[in-house]
């Protein structure tokens, strides 16, 4: 780009005589050559200016003053036209542009708004995309962190319960696991064993406290049978045990000590108990009178004396305390027997008296035998027998219970006999022969 030589617009308006808008006006017709420098400033070729002015007659100027000055004032004139069609020119320029550079403005404002809409979309759309991972990370999270709860909450579980007496009822297992996974659903899994283990026993004491309470219960009461002796506990006597000592126990608090219960219990059974041996002590009592009634011997008695026997005896037994024992018992049914006994006894002995009072009619035929009485008849001889036997017999009977004489022994009888015959005849008739008075 050519910038020796060249003149710029100033200049060549001085050198011409021409204002700098005339010079650029002529520039615009091309009248007169010119070009702009890299930095946009128009510039004129110095030959341009010495040939424009040449073609002009600007070396006759000085000759012809007046005809210069008026083409010169022309000029201006043309100039002053041209500067107000220049004027108007911008002006109109100056809007388009304004106008333009409003247009670009508004293209350049509309551009960067959607450069920033796709912007902020990419930005919301990038957010989203973030968000949206966040959320799945969050969830996967929260599906984790809950699965691992999960089954750090089934071991808990599992653990407690495998803590668990056999037998615990359905209902007690069912709650102690309600109550655990309640507790372990507001504790931290990072909490330590340290922590838990009691948390979870003490959950386990009182989910089980009803049960174990009634079990203690029902052995307390169970043991009231305990108290019962022998066979009588596995019957009805047993069986009533467990009633009063139910009755004894219902009356208490819920929360009473099981040490309160076990003692209602057992006093309860031990009442029982007393009961049980008195009524054992009556019937054992009613059988032995019984069997001693029934065991009522009487050797030689009739039907009606061994009746009477027995109802002595039973009013006999019927009159001792219960539980007096057999001995008591055999010593009543003894002492009821005696007067029984006795008139046996004298009753056998009558009739062994009588018996033996044939003695009483040997001896007195062998007296008559032998030469010692005489008897007129046997008739006579029979009256003072009959008369003898008579006397005879309640002495006899009076030797025999007062141990005198032996009832066994005939020999000693039969001599007790012949002696007091012979006192009686001796007695009662003379000596020698004599008759029956």
């Amino acid at each position: 780009m050519r910038t020796a030589n060249s003149l710029s617009i100033s200049v060549a308006a001085s050198r011409l005589g021409l204002s700098p808008n005339s010079i650029r006006r002529l520039c615009d017709s091309g009248k007169l050559a010119s070009f702009r420098t890299a930095g946009g400033h128009l510039r004129l070729p110095a030959e341009a200016i010495e040939s424009y002015r040449k073609g002009n007659g600007a070396s006759d100027a000085s000759a012809s003053a007046p005809s210069s000055a008026l083409r010169n004032r022309k000029e201006q004139l043309e100039g002053l036209r041209l500067d107000v069609e220049e004027v108007g020119v911008k002006r109109q320029l100056k809007r388009l542009r304004e106008e333009a550079a409003e247009e670009e403005a508004e293209r350049a404002d509309a551009a960067e708004a959607e450069r920033q809409a796709r912007a902020e979309e990419r930005r919301q759309a990038r957010q989203e995309e973030e968000e949206r991972i966040r959320q799945a990370e969050e969830k996967q999270r929260k599906e984790d962190a809950s699965r691992q709860r999960r089954a750090w909450t089934s071991d808990w579980v599992q653990w407690i319960l495998k803590r668990v007496p056999s037998g615990a009822p359905p209902d007690a297992v069912l709650s102690l696991r309600e109550s655990a996974e309640e507790i372990l659903g507001k504790t931290s899994v990072r909490e330590s064993r340290e922590v838990i283990e009691p948390v979870l026993l003490a959950a386990r004491d009182r989910a089980l406290q009803p049960w174990i309470r009634r079990k203690n219960v029902e052995a307390a009461i169970e043991k009231a049978r305990h108290e019962i002796s022998g066979f009588a506990a596995l019957g009805t006597w047993g069986d009533r045990a467990i009633v009063a000592a139910t009755e004894a126990v219902q009356p208490l608090p819920v929360d009473a000590p099981i040490s309160v219960v076990r003692a209602a219990a057992t006093e309860a059974g031990k009442k029982v108990a007393a009961e049980c041996r008195q009524a054992e002590a009556a019937a054992q009592h009613q059988r032995d009178s019984e069997n001693t009634v029934g065991w009522v011997s009487l050797p030689g008695a009739t039907d009606e004396q061994l009746q009477a026997a027995q109802r002595a005896v039973r009013e006999s037994v019927e009159k001792l305390p219960v539980g007096c024992g057999s001995g008591a018992i055999r010593a009543a049914r003894e002492k009821a027997l005696i007067p029984f006994q006795r008139q046996i006894e004298a009753v056998r002995q009558a009739n062994w008296a009588l018996n033996v009072l044939s003695f009483v009619g040997d001896s007195l035929k062998q007296l008559q035998a032998d030469g010692d009485w005489f008897f007129e008849s046997d008739a006579e001889r029979y009256e003072l027998e009959k008369k003898m036997r008579k006397k005879l017999a309640p002495e006899l009977a009076q030797e025999f219970l007062t141990g005198s004489l032996d009832p066994e022994d005939r020999n000693e009888v039969r001599a007790w006999i012949e002696d007091e015959v012979e006192n009686y005849l001796e007695k009662n008739f003379a000596s020698g022969q004599g008759r029956f008075p």
